[in-house]
C-alpha cells in the first residue's frame, strides 16, 4: 500500500499566492489615490465656481473688530461711550501693568449709571430681582 504524502493544491488552498496580495494592495493604493485627486479636482471646480463670489467679498472693506453698543437710553449713549474708552484706557494702561488700587472711571461709570436707571424707569423695563447695579448696588432713584 502506498501512501501519498499532502499534495501542494491542498496545502495553498487557504491562501492567496503572494503576487496576488501584491497586486490587490497595489490597486487599493491606486483607488485611494484616485478618490483623492477626483477629491481635489471636486474642490477645485467648486472653489472656481464660487469665485465670483469669493472675490466680492475679499473687495469689501473689513469691519472694525469691535463695534461699540447704544446704550439702553439714547440719552445714555455719549456717557456710555465716555466711560468705555475711560475702562478701556484704564485697564490697557494700568490694569493690565498689575496697577489695581483705586476706583478708575468711578465719575464716569456713576454719572452713565444714573442715566440708564432713568432710562429703565422711563422705559418700564422690569428689573426686579436683577443685581446688575455695580459695585455699590444703588437702588434706581425715584
Amino acid at each position: 500500500m502506498h501512501i501519498r504524502g499532502p499534495s501542494n493544491k491542498s496545502a495553498m488552498s487557504g491562501f492567496l499566492p503572494g503576487s496576488v496580495i501584491i497586486i490587490l494592495f497595489l490597486f487599493f493604493i491606486i483607488l485611494l489615490l484616485i478618490l483623492q485627486i477626483l477629491t481635489l479636482l471636486f474642490c477645485y471646480l467648486v472653489s472656481g465656481r464660487l469665485s465670483p463670489q469669493l472675490k466680492k467679498v475679499r473687495q469689501t472693506k473689513p469691519r472694525p473688530a469691535r463695534q461699540n453698543m447704544n446704550s439702553v437710553g439714547e440719552a445714555c449713549t455719549e456717557l456710555k461711550r465716555e466711560y468705555d474708552q475711560c475702562f478701556n484706557r484704564w485697564f490697557a494702561e494700568s490694569f493690565l501693568k498689575g496697577e489695581r488700587g483705586g476706583e478708575p472711571c468711578g465719575d464716569s461709570f456713576k454719572r452713565y449709571q444714573l442715566c440708564v436707571q432713568r432710562a429703565i424707569r422711563e422705559k418700564d423695563i422690569p428689573v426686579d430681582g436683577v443685581d446688575f447695579m455695580g459695585p455699590n448696588k444703588d437702588k434706581p432713584e425715584s
